[in-house]
């Protein structure tokens, strides 16, 4: 019961007005487009999408947090994947199939397009040199992951058309950058 109350409760929330984003700003036109609505799971987040109340999708049953986004999102079966992942201070951009350190462009600004996937990796997952080595360098790696089932704004500022987790590490080496 206290479940339908509180999918009622955001529904409803997601019809009040005058509210596109977190800060009440819409996107800008030149933004990536916001995952459509059948990239959800749950019908409310669906619903909140179809709305265009995308700061209320995926939120945890209390409100208080976020969902994990395979919990949130529909995503592609495991598979094999490699490229090169960048490990950045506030970042970790994955670029599928590639074998050197992509040319660095300079850094958007918020909510531009940038190159890459979003990576989300447990660093436990990797081998115990890199588990407690600060962030930053370039890695090509193979694992075996799941990305996002469709396009649309992911990872930091929603900057990423596409949100990859690493379920398993089957090889990691660091590469020169520069």
């Amino acid at each position: 019961m206290a479940n339908r109350i509180v999918t009622i409760l955001l529904l409803i929330g997601a019809l009040v007005p005058g509210l596109g984003t977190a800060d009440g700003k819409p996107r800008p036109a030149t933004a990536t487009p916001m995952p459509p609505p059948d990239a959800y799971l749950r019908a409310v987040d669906r619903a909140f999408a179809r709305a265009g109340r995308y700061d209320r999708t995926c939120e945890t049953a209390d409100g208080f947090g976020t969902l994990p986004v395979d919990q949130c999102f529909k995503m592609r079966p495991a598979a094999r994947l490699s490229g090169v992942w960048l490990d950045e201070l506030e970042g970790s951009r994955f670029f599928l199939g590639q074998s050197r350190v992509p040319p660095e462009s300079a850094r958007p600004a918020a909510w531009e397009k940038v190159q890459g996937a979003w990576l989300k990796i447990d660093r436990r997952q990797l081998p115990r040199g890199l588990q407690s080595a600060p962030t930053g360098g370039a890695f090509a790696m193979e694992f075996i992951g799941r990305r996002t089932q469709f396009r649309g704004a992911y990872g930091r500022f929603g900057m990423f058309e596409t949100w990859i987790i690493v379920d398993r590490v089957l090889s990691i080496r660091r590469l020169k950058t520069g």
